[in-house]
């Protein structure tokens, strides 16, 4: 209950910036194990600062799991991803 009720709040948060539904969610991190997902590694980055940054710097098993699952429930990569943290939030609060 007390996630289902931090995700509504979110999702009314991101219609009041504008970012409606699960847009806001799809940020930082989302977006690199999405690109994981979909492409591999190997993708750099350079921000405005100059800085590069790799995606190699991110674990391989979400982006692996999020590809799979996108796979085989034809869902996008984005939405597969938020499927398996929605599960593995709900293991891991059987497990504590």
């Amino acid at each position: 209950a007390a996630r289902l009720v931090a995700l509504v709040a979110l999702l009314v948060a991101g219609l009041l910036v504008d970012r409606p539904g699960l847009r806001v969610l799809e940020r930082w991190d989302a977006n690199w194990y999405r690109r994981i997902a979909e492409h591999g590694y190997g993708h750099v980055h350079t921000v405005p600062d100059g800085r590069t940054l790799a995606d190699y710097a991110f674990f391989p098993l979400y982006p692996w799991l999020e590809h799979v699952v996108a796979s085989v429930t034809g869902l996008p990569t984005m939405h597969a991803g938020l499927l398996i943290s929605a599960v593995a939030s709900c293991v891991a609060m059987r497990i504590t």
